[in-house]
């Protein structure tokens, strides 16, 4: 997708990470270290020039970031960042499913039960300590969350669409052309634009979780039962790791057996699901299971047909 403007660019990018955030689920925050590839190929941008276009929004008081991972060298850890736009509306929404979240996995986690603000209190001395982790990603969110929304209350107008309008001029003004932030079209050996069925086929399977993560996942789930995994990780990284594997027909016996039995579960499977399809063209190998991701799509209709 071709922008003729940095400023058209910006607004584009804001939709984006708007779009986003309207689903108002435990999906709805896009994260740095996924979001960008997204962007990077839907404009063709130059990756390392990203994040001054997210700092551009940021200053611009268009979009919040979120601290989801602290970067930690001596773990290996990178940094992950998360994007919300400035809406209060869209703020509370969200901030109220990640307090539910949190209370749920803070009652695993510490064998108490909280209601969502509390949890998102007294586990706010806790986001160092489990930095990294599911409940300390969903706990961070959570807390930042939290102090938006009250930066908001305190000082709406500062955060108006004409302050916007005035202080994005302003970062325009500072910043190169959009050339200094789009790539140039790759070319053939003939001199001719590559074309998209001729690239090289991307593996999506190593984007959404790092070695570190799937490891300590795979240790974490040979010792626990596949319930007790779930409830600790989440369905959101659980079917991720599955669906790295192509490991379709285990979520899908999970389903008949009713281990993966919620609606909001399932609807968050049927999501990931649509992504994968979605991603067939990159990923030359997610073809050769059509007939597994048929039979799981298949199997996920009837039984939300029958909650119905």
């Amino acid at each position: 997708m071709e922008m003729e403007s940095l400023q058209e660019l910006i607004y584009a990018i804001y939709e984006d990470v708007k779009n986003d955030n309207e689903a108002r689920d435990l999906y709805a925050v896009p994260q740095s270290d996924t979001f960008y590839n997204t962007i990077t190929e839907k404009y063709n941008l130059i990756p390392f020039k990203i994040p001054t276009l997210m700092r551009i929004l940021i200053n611009s008081h268009m979009i919040f970031s979120i601290d989801i991972v602290k970067e930690d060298r001596k773990q290996k850890i990178r940094r992950i960042e998360g994007f919300i736009v400035t809406k209060g509306d869209i703020i509370n929404d969200i901030k109220r499913v990640y307090e539910d979240e949190l209370s749920r996995l803070y009652a695993i986690e510490f064998n108490k039960k909280l209601p969502g603000d509390k949890a998102v209190e007294v586990f706010s001395s806790h986001i160092d300590e489990f930095n990294n982790t599911p409940i300390g990603r969903v706990g961070s969110t959570a807390y930042q969350l939290t102090q938006f929304g009250k930066v908001l209350e305190w000082d709406i107008m500062k955060y108006s669409q004409k302050s916007q309008e005035s202080l994005l001029e302003k970062e325009i003004e500072a910043h190169p052309e959009i050339t200094s932030f789009v790539s140039e079209p790759k070319k053939s050996d003939k001199g001719a634009h590559v074309h998209k069925s001729e690239a090289p086929s991307k593996n999506i399977k190593t984007r959404p979780i790092s070695s570190h993560d799937y490891e300590k996942f795979v240790d974490y789930s040979k010792l626990n039962s596949v319930e007790k995994t779930i409830n600790v990780y989440g369905i959101d990284f659980y079917t991720r790791v599955c669906f790295r594997d192509y490991n379709y027909s285990l979520i899908g016996s999970h389903i008949k057996k009713g281990i993966i039995h919620k609606k909001s579960d399932l609807f968050a499977v049927k999501k990931m699901l649509l992504r994968e399809r979605a991603n067939a063209d990159n990923d030359s190998k997610i073809q050769e299971y059509a007939v597994e991701i048929n039979k799981l799509e298949k199997e996920i209709n009837s039984r939300l047909k029958s909650l119905q």
